[in-house]
């Protein structure tokens, strides 16, 4: 799949640099992966990107996206549709069900109509 690539061609990226010229690396450059999305959900790729055993300790994935202010709440904007609209709990569970620690899990409200963002 396409995360596993990315994944793949990170960590080549960073091999090529820490050993170029046929040298061996003296001090091995630590190097970190981040995924960040901003207000676009794919659910099967985040659950991919939870789950994957590619994916190295120290990885972060960060997002921010419109989530509901607590669990079992409604959402009454039209856009974007409840559809694409994360559970108030839905990420934290997710990655902490799959071994990640979770750094945050904050609520804000858009400057422009007050929807919630996680």
């Amino acid at each position: 799949p396409l995360v596993d690539q990315a994944i793949r061609t990170a960590k080549a990226t960073t091999e090529e640099t820490c050993c170029s010229q046929n040298q061996a690396p003296v001090n091995q450059v630590a190097s970190i992966l981040c995924f960040y999305a901003v207000r676009f959900l794919n659910r099967k790729l985040v659950r991919h990107l939870a789950m994957s055993t590619m994916v190295e300790t120290g990885t972060l994935f960060a997002t921010s996206h419109f989530c509901k202010p607590y669990e079992g709440a409604t959402w009454d904007f039209d856009h974007p549709k409840e559809k694409r609209v994360l559970e108030r709990d839905e990420l934290g569970k997710l990655f902490k069900e799959s071994g990640w620690e979770v750094l945050h899990d904050d609520l804000i409200h858009d400057s422009d109509h007050g929807r919630t963002l996680i």
